[in-house]
């Protein structure tokens, strides 16, 4: 009798447990356990993909990690992210491709929407600190990659902030506090830059006119903000400024007209901006708050849209998008500050970055769909991609290297639609891309896939 009435508790228990009756829907259970739900279907699912001969080229469905490892093109999972997740818009999106059912690709979505955790409820690459912040500037997005895992595991959708940004707020540049505790992002399409936390949660905004590029100082709190040149009727001569502690915008400091360029030097002594329209390299005294009168003469139709500070703060590099030219400007002596070298490069070149050593400048030409390394010293230039954006180098705009310098990441626009994505979803024809170049050889390891128009990018390492 005793036996058997611990029998008849054990079976009440076995239901009132939450997911341990036999009763339970596998489909629809009150907590999702990946390898009890998850798994059968991938199973399922990855015998449809290879079925309709779509299944991503590297990727593994056969474990959590190997799945959460993406493939040869970067992820199919972005935790919380099932919109924009390869792993549902295969099945969503693709008119070739057999549909799950709607039960199981509901829990497929579920799962990913609270964050796609394994067994043990860990989130994929919750405690990444290396990453790069990417501006998907025609999808009001913010892609967030993991530069050691070279793939996108966050998704910032502006849209769903609860601000009322449409999706043409047009996010352009971002810049990251030096410790990684937060980052900023401009608006060209809302006239705002937004404040973000580590975590990614919103926390403040600034009010500037048509912001295009930013800089943060690594001393006195302060961001700098290039004014885009169509800003007040395309002649406004003035470089924003925000207090990153409260976001409060300062007074305007007064340069040259139509400046786009923006960097701080690393001691946070001079913050240069360049004049598009006078071609002219600025420097700011950073503690004054002014523009000095010793300017830089490019020459006429240079066209300078960004510069490069060299790590010993001794050289500027400036791209000149007009002429098709790499300017290296010694500033050492700020009494004296002249050109060294005016080196040709591709068609239309864009944001330049400096190796750690100071020795080489990259440079995505935005007009030639290639990437160039420029010798400092000699001048030599080595030139990556053959042209026809199907490498992924397809209208580069942003760019950023790892902190050891054996990483370049280059965004592409592709709004021409030189590269092709692997699969066509119907809505990704003009998807930008980051491509990642191994800096010893000089050769494109990766591209990864991202939402439309990749623009202006930032990189923090921790």
């Amino acid at each position: 009798m005793a036996k058997f009435s611990a029998l008849v508790a054990l079976s009440i228990l076995t239901l009132l447990v939450p997911g341990c009756g036999d009763d339970e829907n596998p489909l629809n259970p009150d907590t999702i356990q990946f390898s009890r739900h998850v798994q059968p279907v991938l199973n399922e699912y990855e015998s449809i993909l290879k079925s309709a001969g779509v299944f991503p080229e590297g990727l593994q469905m056969d474990s959590w990690s190997n799945l959460i490892k993406g493939w040869q093109r970067g992820e199919v999972v972005i935790p919380f992210d099932a919109d924009n997740s390869l792993l549902v818009e295969l099945t969503t999106k693709l008119d070739n491709t057999e549909e799950l059912s709607p039960d199981k690709l509901n829990l497929l979505i579920r799962w990913i929407t609270e964050g796609a955790p394994n067994d043990e409820g860990e989130i994929p690459y919750a405690n990444s600190t290396n990453l790069l912040y990417v501006c998907n500037q025609d999808e009001a997005s913010i892609s967030i990659i993991d530069t050691d895992a070279k793939l996108v595991i966050r998704t910032v959708d502006l849209t769903k902030l609860g601000l009322g940004l449409p999706i043409n707020s047009n996010p352009h540049h971002v810049a990251v506090e030096p410790d990684g505790s937060s980052w900023y992002v401009s608006l060209l399409g809302q006239d705002k830059v937004l404040k973000f936390n580590r975590e990614n949660e919103f926390v403040a905004e600034a009010s500037i006119s048509i912001p295009a590029l930013l800089a943060a100082h690594p001393d006195n709190g302060l961001l700098y903000v290039s004014r885009f040149p169509q800003a007040a009727g395309g002649d406004e001569p003035l470089i924003g400024v925000i207090e990153r502690a409260t976001m409060q915008v300062q007074d305007d400091i007064v340069v040259q007209p139509t400046p786009h360029a923006i960097a701080v030097d690393g001691s946070g002594e001079f913050v240069y901006t360049c004049s598009i329209s006078s071609n002219l390299v600025v420097p700011i005294n950073a503690a004054a708050g002014e523009a000095e009168a010793q300017f830089v003469n490019l020459g006429p139709a240079r066209g300078p849209i960004q510069l490069a500070v060299s790590p010993d703060d001794q050289v500027l590099a400036v791209s000149a998008q007009i002429s098709n030219e790499m300017f290296i400007i010694d500033v050492s002596d700020p009494g004296n500050r002249t050109i060294s070298k005016s080196i040709p490069v591709n068609a239309t070149p864009w944001h330049p970055v400096f190796s750690p050593d100071g020795g080489t400048v990259y440079v995505g030409n935005q007009g030639a769909n290639t990437i160039s390394a420029v010798a400092v010293a000699s001048g030599n230039v080595t030139v990556m991609g053959n042209g026809s954006g199907d490498d992924g180098i397809a209208q580069p705009h942003g760019i950023a290297i790892t902190g050891d310098g054996s990483f370049v990441f280059v965004s592409n626009r592709n709004v021409l639609g030189a590269y092709t994505p692997r699969f066509d979803l119907g809505d990704n024809r003009n998807a930008g891309t980051v491509v990642v170049v191994n800096t010893s050889t000089n050769t494109v390891d990766k591209i990864i896939e991202i939402e439309n128009f990749g623009s202006g990018m930032a990189i923090s390492q921790l």
